[in-house]
């Protein structure tokens, strides 16, 4: 697979990343609901929450069949893994949708190892920012690139137009991570998890 593939692949990733955010956000935006007045009691504190949804403290360990890798999610999340042909997609989300990340997994078959200006070359019109190499995993051992990727097309404040994101490759994997902008901080976290086995 040369550049010019690889750039149009995450092109066509980041493209289908922001649509799947957008309709959601669309969908949220125009579905009723009924407002529920509810008064809530002994919540601890060390619980990281959005207003409007309780992020566990408590979680469940996924692993992965055929990757090799596990990681904690928060118990009152819901993860839906949906495999393809030598490609993953797994979607940890919120009961109430408005927390979550996703994790697009697709092989990396480039001569060159995966580095920011590769990240930057491929983003096309979309902006990059606060850009950053990290370190990720159980055992601090996962290179991965932390980034901001906003949409300029998109409507000021909408935050189906900025994602945040960390790409690392293993094993001839290309790991795609995305993750709502309030849930960056909780992201970390999940990817702290983060240990192949």
């Amino acid at each position: 697979m040369n550049n010019k593939q690889t750039r149009k692949m995450i092109g066509m990733f980041l493209l289908c990343v922001i649509i799947a955010a957008s309709a959601f956000f669309v969908y949220r935006k125009f579905k009723k609901t009924p407002v529920v007045s509810q008064k809530v009691e002994n919540v601890p504190a060390a619980q990281e929450q959005n207003p409007e949804e309780i992020i566990s403290d408590t979680t469940k360990t996924f692993t992965h069949p055929d990757f090799g890798f596990s990681f904690a999610y928060p118990d009152n999340f819901v993860l839906k893994r949906f495999p393809g042909d030598g490609e993953d997609s797994i979607v940890v989300q919120g009961k109430d949708g408005k927390n979550g990340l996703q994790m697009m997994i697709s092989a990396y078959e480039e001569k060159n190892d995966l580095s920011l200006a590769s990240v930057k070359n491929a983003a096309g019109n979309l902006v990059i920012g606060d850009e950053k190499e990290i370190t990720i995993g159980a055992k601090n051992d996962i290179k991965a690139f932390s980034f901001t990727l906003a949409n300029p097309d998109a409507d000021p404040g909408d935050v189906s137009g900025t994602l945040n994101e960390i790409w690392f490759t293993r094993g001839g994997k290309l790991y795609q991570i995305s993750s709502y902008p309030n849930f960056a901080g909780y992201m970390e976290k999940i990817l702290q998890s983060f240990r192949f086995n």
